[in-house]
Order: structure tokens, then sequence, then C-alpha cells
């Protein structure tokens, strides 16, 4: 009872998450998303397919969450979290070169997302592309002057580069 508990609790907070990316997402680029015939974005309209996608994954069915979250960026190629998502579960099963691609995008589509940003980085390291991450670091630190980790985590890049002057 306690761990269908906890699943429906953490099913219910990513439902909160999912549908405040996709309210961030319409507000700041309202004019970018194309509507449907009902004049609501398309993002919104199809929730119910990522909340799927996540509810497979948490309960273990990571290949039918994989699945699904490559059908909603088929129909809905401009949602960042979908691209965020699928890169995360690509990640865990060791195919890095797709998961910063994946990053990547979605990184494009919502570069104000600092999770997105940092995720990003750590799968670039993960795949060898160092400086590339160092270019995301500098813009992460660019943007959060205030948070010492990151400037640590960009030290420790220019270190494994050998960029001394720059650690």
């Amino acid at each position: 009872m306690k761990k269908v508990l906890i699943i429906l609790v953490g099913v219910l907070l990513l439902v909160c998450f999912f549908l405040d990316s996709c309210t961030v997402t319409s507000h700041k680029e309202n004019k970018k998303h194309k509507t449907d015939q009902a004049g609501q974005p398309k993002v919104a309209s199809n929730i119910s397919m990522l909340i799927e996608a996540k509810k497979n994954e948490i309960t273990g069915n990571v290949e039918k969450a994989e699945e699904l979250f490559r059908q909603y960026i088929g129909k809905y190629p401009d949602d960042a979290t979908a691209y965020f998502e699928l890169s995360r579960i690509v990640a865990n099963k060791k195919q890095v070169h797709e998961a910063s691609e994946l990053a990547g995008k979605a990184t494009k589509l919502d570069p104000a997302n600092t999770w997105y940003q940092l995720f990003y980085a750590e799968v670039l390291q993960l795949d060898g592309k160092y400086k590339d991450a160092i270019s995301v670091y500098e813009r992460i630190t660019a943007t959060n002057p205030d948070i010492l980790d990151y400037y640590y985590q960009l030290a420790a890049l220019y270190l494994s580069t050998e960029k001394y002057p720059d650690a």
C-alpha cells in the first residue's frame, strides 16, 4: 500500500511539473506555438501522453516510456520537456551520444531552463565533448552568477582540458 501511495504521489508531482512546464513555455513563446482547431496550444493538448510516458518510466516499463516519448516528439517537436525526459532515459541506457543530442535539442527549445543545461553539460562530458560542456557551463554561470557550484564545475572542466589559466 505504501509503495502504491509513493508512486501515486510521484505521478501527481510529475503531472504538476508537466503542466507547469507547458504553461511557462506557452506564456514565454505564445506566438511560436502552433494551435489546434480549438485554438489551444498543441503541446498542452496532449499532456496525457507525457504523463503516461512518465508513469511507465517510474513503474519500470522504460521501453514503453521511451516509445511514448518518441511518439510525442513526433507529434510535438517543439516541446523541450519530452526531449529532456527522453535524453535521461537514453543516457541511462549508456547511449550518451544520442542523449547529448536530445538534451541539446531540449536546451535549444528552452534555453532558460537551467536543469536542462546542467544535464546537457553532464552528458556532453560523458560523451567526451569537454569543450562543448565548457561552453554550456559558461552560459550557466553567466545566467546564474550567484551559484558557486556551477563555477566549481566549470573550473574542473577547465582543468580536465588543461586550460589552467581559466580555472
